[in-house]
C-alpha cells in the first residue's frame, strides 16, 4: 500500500483514501483500513484510532487538518 505523510507521521493508505482525506471526507472504511506508524512507540494503529481525540489526543492534534502528502 502506498505511504503518505500526515502531520509528520507515516500513513499507509490507498491513493483514493488520501484524496478523500485531503478533501476532508474520509470514509469509515478509509479510516479503518489505513495504518499510522508511531515510531516513538514502534507500533501501528488505524487512522480511525489516530483521529479519535479521546483515545489518542496528541496524535489527533498532530494530524488534524494536515494533508496527506505522498512519500
Amino acid at each position: 500500500m502506498p505511504r503518505y505523510e500526515i502531520g509528520g507521521l507515516t500513513v499507509e493508505m490507498t491513493p483514493a483514501a488520501a484524496t478523500r482525506w485531503n478533501s476532508g471526507i474520509p470514509t469509515l472504511g478509509d479510516l479503518s483500513a489505513s495504518r499510522v506508524y508511531l515510531p516513538s512507540e514502534d507500533r501501528e494503529i488505524t487512522l480511525r484510532r489516530a483521529v479519535n481525540e479521546r483515545l489518542e489526543p496528541e496524535i489527533s492534534d498532530q494530524i488534524y487538518g494536515m494533508p496527506a502528502n505522498p512519500l
